[in-house]
């Protein structure tokens, strides 16, 4: 719907599309980051990958769009694999709560692994689908605009860190053998087993869905060879500071207790759309 409104009023307004878009990211780092429901943080994630969304669309290039768009169906299958993929973890362990939750890759390997490519999708890493989207949204960025679309990957990072926490150490509580599933397991791997491949051959799917050329620098797979590695050092730096703050930032209650305290009424969503709308009409107006 809104790629629909970007081309009926001829990209008005698209400063403002743009600042809302990374501020919905921010937003939804940071909730994500506050709750301890698995779920919620899952719900969080995608608000933040709305507004990369969003801000992809907004940034003036036709990469961007492009990119952006073929978000939109990188992170419809990331997120599906990773909301099956918490519910078969959350009947395991009879919670989803994300601090009583470890071990998993000591209790079932394979759900964990099926998971795992989901999550490296979401965070962006090399050959994985949301590598090749996120790219193109961020490819001929510059300045603040680069460095922001930097810092929503980093909160992103952040988040599935801490999520991936629940692969490690020791159960909190005994767990009895589980039985894989392999038929509901299957689903979660396919959807993670094409998060590599639209990550291998996401330029050429690109190339397919528009119809377009879509070549960066020098060529090799359709992404140029620096811009790739470029990014993959980048994405390394990310993981990097993501898994020290978890480790050693400590983290104050007096921001994460309100935080995950917010809840979105019916009351709030409505003087919030009108809000929105009332500063439409004054952009636009200025426009």
């Amino acid at each position: 719907m809104f790629i629909r409104v970007q081309y009926v009023f001829g990209g008005m307004a698209t400063e403002l599309f743009l600042a809302v878009g990374l501020l919905t990211a921010v937003a939804g780092v940071a909730l994500a980051l506050a709750q301890k429901d698995i779920r919620l943080m899952l719900a969080y994630s995608t608000v933040a990958q709305a507004g990369l969304i969003i801000a992809g669309l907004s940034a003036g290039g036709a990469y961007s769009s492009m990119g952006a768009q073929l978000h939109i169906v990188n992170h419809a299958l990331i997120k599906v694999a990773l909301f099956l993929g918490a519910g078969m973890i959350s009947y395991i362990f009879k919670t989803t709560d994300i601090r009583k939750i470890r071990g998993m890759y000591r209790i079932s390997p394979a759900i964990a692994a099926a998971n795992t490519l989901a999550i490296l999708g979401i965070v962006g890493a090399p050959f994985f689908n949301g590598f090749v989207s996120k790219y193109f949204i961020a490819y001929g960025a510059s300045g603040f605009l680069e460095w922001a679309f930097i810092a929503v990957n980093l909160g992103t990072v952040l988040v599935f860190v801490r999520y991936s926490a629940t692969f490690f150490g020791r159960p909190v509580a005994p767990i009895r053998e589980v039985k894989t599933d392999w038929c509901r397991l299957s689903v979660v791997i396919g959807l993670g087993a094409s998060c590599v491949i639209l990550g291998v051959f996401g330029p050429a799917v690109a190339r397919f869905i528009f119809a377009a050329p879509v070549v960066v620098d020098a060529p090799y797979f359709g992404i140029g060879v620096w811009g790739y590695l470029e990014k993959s050092l980048i994405f390394a730096l990310s993981l990097g500071a993501g898994v020290l703050a978890y480790r050693y930032v400590p983290v104050s209650r007096k921001v994460i207790v309100p935080l995950r305290g917010m809840q979105l009424n019916f009351k709030i969503m409505c003087i919030s759309i009108g809000v929105f709308f009332a500063l439409m009409l004054v952009v636009v107006g200025v426009l």
